[in-house]
């Protein structure tokens, strides 16, 4: 694999440090803006500004899905030749 290709193998431990800090950061401001956003908007308000708060983390979470995808290298690609060949995440 590592002829054909030219990868070097990497631990996946490697990604559990990535993965801790994102987590922990989306907590810490999850909470603190959902707590503000509540405490703040008026009472008739607290379920618009509640649907407010995910709508914009929806949003964030597709345009992650967007540039991932328009991020793939030619290899990832079919017909590249590379070792995701037969992966794609939209399809043939």
């Amino acid at each position: 694999y590592n002829e054909k290709y030219g990868l070097e193998q990497l631990s996946i431990l490697w990604q559990v440090p990535q993965y801790f800090l994102i987590t922990l950061g989306e907590v810490f401001f999850s909470v603190s803006g959902l707590q503000f956003s509540f405490t703040e908007a008026p009472a008739s308000m607290k379920s618009v500004i509640q649907a407010a708060w995910l709508l914009t983390t929806a949003g964030g979470d597709l345009l992650v899905v967007v540039v991932a995808h328009s991020a793939k290298l030619k290899s990832q690609v079919r017909g590249g030749g590379g070792p995701m060949e037969s992966m794609s995440l939209w399809g043939p």
